[in-house]
């Protein structure tokens, strides 16, 4: 199989008007195509399963000359976990990178063009290890430039074999512990919740839950990796139906929407960055975490925000840095000056000293949540295991 385009992985299963959708767009397309059909559960599944089959044999064909689509058929049926993840390993025995489909995900051709433009580019930036399709952010608050992300969304995506090689199946390296320890995690300024939700999603996987995506996910934090997502979606899901394993439901308008041309506008990003304004977004949209939603529009975390970019903007001055360094100590100097002085007038200003002590207390606190919000910014951009 011989293509200078990324080659396709399609999953498919028992819908074969979705799987349809997917031939037809790649009909006049000069890729190699890779064909993965699980078995059926039942007798009900055997008729759509063989349909789907005879639409792959039939598009295969058709491009048997050029030897440019391969098969693989299961007489069993595995499950969404076992016969997602081995096709994709099977894909990439031969490939070294691919565009991954599953039957009920709508893309347009801006989005082949992306992946192929965006697995070139970053071939070699070791730390993106997946390529999003889809975002789940509403239209209003699409953004016109590409970012890293923290999420890997699987709503049409792509990667290399190399990273993939990085897949904890069975999350061997997982113990539970505080996920803000991860690699891929370490200086974002993460929520309980956050933490909270995700150990439980990884804990029934491990319980047995029948799915593949959320081992991936894990996977990428825990060796450092990222993301690279489009600020508006490329791909949408079109398969919310009763014959869906795990949507079943869309749950909100948004999700339904389907992409739309934006021009090339994703097609050569500059050299992205973590946005983690837009990382908390995802929180609450994607996976409706709402620990965090009273920070969106909050001045607190405004004045955090605003805080914390001019004081990374200045990081490389000296002198300011001495002159944090001594405002720190100077604080630290009337924190220890204060025992004193309460000894002093303990018996004639007692009343005044303390609400003194009370609002230096204060200030000292919010000075301090603010040092080490910025700290938390600062350490994880300057920390990185790879460079672009």
């Amino acid at each position: 199989m011989n293509n200078s385009e990324t080659a396709i992985l399609l999953i498919f299963f028992n819908r074969p008007d979705l799987a349809s959708f997917s031939l037809n767009k790649l009909a006049e397309s000069k890729r190699n195509v890779y064909i993965a059909i699980d078995g059926p559960r039942n007798s009900s599944d055997e008729p759509y399963v063989q349909e789907c089959i005879a639409l792959a044999e039939s598009f295969a064909e058709r491009y048997s000359r050029l030897n440019a689509v391969k098969l693989l058929i299961r007489e069993s049926n595995l499950g969404c976990k076992v016969a997602v993840r081995s096709a994709i390993d099977w894909a990439f025995e031969t490939e070294e990178k691919l565009i991954i489909l599953e039957d009920d995900i709508s893309f347009t051709d801006e989005f082949l063009e992306t992946m192929d433009s965006w697995l070139e580019k970053f071939d070699s930036s070791k730390e993106i290890f997946h390529l999003n399709g889809y975002n789940p952010l509403p239209k209003k608050m699409e953004v016109n430039f590409s970012y890293l992300c923290r999420y890997a969304h699987v709503w049409g995506w792509a990667t290399w074999r190399d990273r993939w090689s990085f897949y904890d199946r069975e999350l061997e390296t997982w113990d539970g512990g505080d996920l803000r320890l991860l690699p891929g995690l370490l200086g974002q300024d993460l929520s309980d919740e956050f933490c909270e939700y995700w150990n439980k999603q990884l804990l029934a996987c491990i319980e047995g839950l029948d799915t593949w995506d959320i081992q991936w996910l894990y996977s990428q934090w825990r060796y450092g990796g990222f993301s690279l997502t489009p600020g508006s979606r490329l791909t949408g899901n079109n398969g919310f139906d009763e014959r869906a394993t795990h949507t079943k439901q869309s749950g909100t308008r948004s999700r339904e929407r389907q992409p739309i041309s934006h021009h090339g506008l994703f097609l050569n990003p500059l050299d992205p960055s973590l946005n983690l304004a837009l990382n908390v977004k995802h929180d609450l949209i994607e996976h409706g975490i709402k620990g965090r939603q009273d920070f969106l529009s909050s001045p607190v975390w405004i004045l955090k925000t605003l805080l914390a970019r001019g004081y990374l903007s200045l990081l490389r001055v000296k002198f300011l840095h001495r002159l944090v360094a001594n405002l720190l100590a100077t604080l630290f100097t009337l924190n220890s000056r204060s025992k004193v002085v309460k000894g002093n007038f303990a018996k004639t200003n007692l009343l005044k000293f303390k609400r003194f002590s009370m609002m230096l207390h204060k200030v000292k606190m919010l000075f301090f949540g603010v040092v080490k919000f910025v700290f938390r910014v600062y350490k994880f951009l300057s920390w990185r295991i790879f460079r672009i």
